[in-house]
């Protein structure tokens, strides 16, 4: 079982919740793998995106963004890179991080052509220290990734619900039209699945890494206006669907599957444990890649 930890680094002076990582990196008694997904954007004040719902003080108002910004997401230039790859160069001397072909592997949220760039330099500072590169793979969510590089669906994001049945959609747009004052799109658990899954068996791209979901709800985030549900999500469902992913995935040789997520709770998106279904999501995990 590997993780996939995200890395917070918004600018040279503000890179957070760097200890997680570091006690993974640095205590011989914690026995797990891991590699970094690089979170590269900015953060408001409010992870709420319904008006009203803003609990930061108005005074840091930018008039560039909707919301007050909580912290500024700066890219920099090419010594800004470095200092940043210094930074996760720590960890990938770590016998835990995982590396692919001697490769650290990296995964970015955001793409940009100025990111691009800096991917050129960090493959570059990689090799001189010794690697053979770097392992790069993106959020394929824009399909505007060059094919140098892997990408991975982020789920369900990427086909689940962007790509579900026209009659389905068609149904939540007269949902909407009827009930103004509720604009909640419903998706079915099963389909969206189905969906995912058909894709998947159809897909031919060796540069793919697929993903998968538990639930998702970000009613939280979006409120009653903008939102979407996917019901009917139980960990027996779950597990009949991870395993026939999983079971494709090894079929088409790829060493990894990304799963949404483990506390996304703005989203309904999450493996930690609750107090109406427990463990039993983490269960259904373990038991797929026991048998597999």
């Amino acid at each position: 079982m590997w993780l996939g930890r995200h890395n917070y680094w918004f600018n040279n002076e503000q890179n957070l919740l760097t200890k997680p990582a570091e006690i993974i990196r640095d205590n011989d008694d914690v026995n797990v793998n891991y590699f970094f997904i690089w979170d590269n954007g900015r953060w408001k004040r409010s992870w709420s995106n319904v008006p009203g719902n803003d609990w930061a003080p108005l005074s840091e108002k930018n008039s560039d963004y909707k919301q007050p910004l909580l912290i500024e997401y700066i890219l920099g230039e090419k010594n800004d890179w470095k200092i940043h790859y210094d930074y996760v160069k720590t960890h990938f001397k770590s016998e835990k991080y995982i590396k692919v072909d001697n490769k650290p592997v990296f995964c970015i949220f955001n793409t940009s052509p100025e990111i691009f760039k800096m991917c050129d330099s960090w493959n570059e500072w990689a090799k001189n220290d010794g690697y053979s590169g770097m392992y790069f793979i993106f959020n394929g969510i824009k399909r505007d990734v060059p094919l140098k590089y892997k990408s991975y669906n982020y789920e369900p994001h990427f086909s689940g619900l962007w790509r579900y049945t026209l009659i389905d959609r068609i149904e939540n747009r007269f949902r909407k039209i009827l009930h103004r004052e509720n604009h909640i799109a419903f998706y079915d658990f099963d389909k969206v699945w189905n969906v995912l899954l058909k894709d998947i068996e159809q897909g031919t791209d060796n540069n793919v890494f697929f993903g998968a979901f538990v639930g998702y709800d970000d009613t939280p985030r979006r409120g009653f206006l903008k939102s979407k549900i996917i019901k009917g999500s139980t960990p027996q469902k779950f597990e009949k669907y991870l395993e026939r992913l999983v079971l494709l995935c090894q079929k088409q040789k790829k060493e990894f599957i990304f799963l949404s997520a483990w506390n996304e709770w703005g989203e309904g998106m999450f493996l930690e444990p609750d107090t109406i279904n427990g463990y039993e999501y983490l269960e259904a995990i373990k038991k797929v890649m026991t048998n597999n």
